[in-house]
């Protein structure tokens, strides 16, 4: 059951991965600039890793609303807090180091995807019992 288990997370983790890629790559392909490109790659699969790391990945349950909104709210500010590191990231790479956009990208996948990772297990969607004080 556990290796069931594990082998659903890496299909999960590496699915938005793939889109993550793919949208990048086929907005590249349009012509759109690439920083404009990134921004929208990075929304679409910010909206698809919360759903898909809430329930397949980390399977967080969570007992009532406050804590749903805990996990948006930690969700988002994490979230945001990568989005910058991937978006100027990517602009150093491509730029200041003169990285094919392509290549960068793939760089900035793998380093957002850790620290995502790392984050969403370690702060976001900790399966742990919460206690309520007050009201």
């Amino acid at each position: 059951m556990t290796l069931f288990l594990h082998k659903n997370k890496c299909q999960v983790i590496l699915l938005t991965n793939t889109i993550y890629y793919r949208t990048f790559s086929f907005l590249i392909k349009c012509n759109i600039n690439y920083r404009i490109a990134n921004i929208i790659t990075l929304v679409i699969v910010k909206i698809l890793a919360f759903i898909c790391n809430k329930r397949y990945v980390f399977q967080s349950k969570c007992q009532n609303k406050r804590e749903l909104i805990d996990e948006i709210v930690l969700f988002l500010i994490s979230r945001f807090v990568t989005f910058l590191i991937d978006y100027y990231g990517l602009i150093i790479l491509t730029e200041k180091m003169f990285i094919e956009k392509i290549v960068g990208k793939i760089i900035m996948i793998i380093v957002v995807s850790i620290i995502n990772y790392f984050l969403g297990k370690n702060l976001i969607f900790k399966n742990k019992k919460r206690v309520v004080v007050g009201v």
